[in-house]
């Protein structure tokens, strides 16, 4: 018992630590919105931001808008897109991605790990975390994101259904859940979901019969 209680107060204490390097690190940034630069900061750390393909700018550049992969609204106080594909990011996404105010969120062709995020912020519109490592289910609260527009997941090792929360994305334009482990759904009305994308990929899946006609035809699906 004194081993594991030493072992939480470490890892407490780490996390601790962390969060402190983060607010003082962002007190340089004052220009920037503080939740912002906390989840950059966090996304670094937790994906070893040190042996990136590119890190020009993290941490360093007078502005988180000079970072490398990072764009900001018009007036430079808050993060629009973290874009940082095939990036060399090993690692997973750190929770205080929902303090933020991201519209796009490109990690595809990475090595990142763990479970989707459960909550990602409501403005988002388009996430691409295809190519890595995910694992666990598709959250069902991502369909409260009723921003989004573009859903990426392939080729990951996702696994259980398509979530039907998802039907409720009536600005969702296309997705993406190819080549992974997926098993069905749990019911015909995603099909209301699929006629509205311009683009639905499903393929190379585990999806058990029978499958909606949607999946199969528009969505390229198969079963068995």
């Amino acid at each position: 018992k004194m081993k594991a209680s030493l072992i939480a107060v470490t890892v407490s204490c780490a996390s601790v630590a962390s969060g402190v390097n983060a607010q003082n690190l962002c007190r340089k940034f004052s220009a920037n919105n503080r939740l912002d630069c906390e989840f950059l900061y966090d996304l670094y750390e937790s994906t070893n931001g040190e042996s990136w393909t590119n890190n020009t700018g993290w941490n360093t550049a007078s502005s988180f808008c000079d970072w490398f992969g990072v764009t900001c609204s018009e007036d430079g106080t808050r993060v629009n897109t973290t874009e940082l594909p095939s990036n060399g990011l090993q690692g997973t996404i750190p929770a205080s991605v929902v303090n933020t105010q991201l519209w796009g969120f490109d990690i595809s062709g990475n090595g990142i790990t763990g479970p989707l995020p459960p909550v990602m912020p409501t403005t988002i519109w388009g996430m691409n975390f295809g190519n890595n490592l995910f694992s666990g289910s598709i959250p069902e609260t991502f369909g409260k994101l009723t921003n989004l527009q573009l859903l990426g997941l392939p080729n990951n090792s996702l696994v259980g259904s398509i979530p039907p929360t998802l039907v409720g994305l009536t600005d969702l334009r296309v997705i993406d859940v190819s080549d992974n482990s997926l098993t069905g759904v749990q019911d015909s009305s995603i099909c209301s979901l699929v006629e509205n994308l311009e683009h639905c990929f499903a393929q190379e899946n585990d999806f058990t019969c029978p499958l909606p006609d949607c999946l199969s035809s528009d969505c390229s699906a198969t079963c068995s």
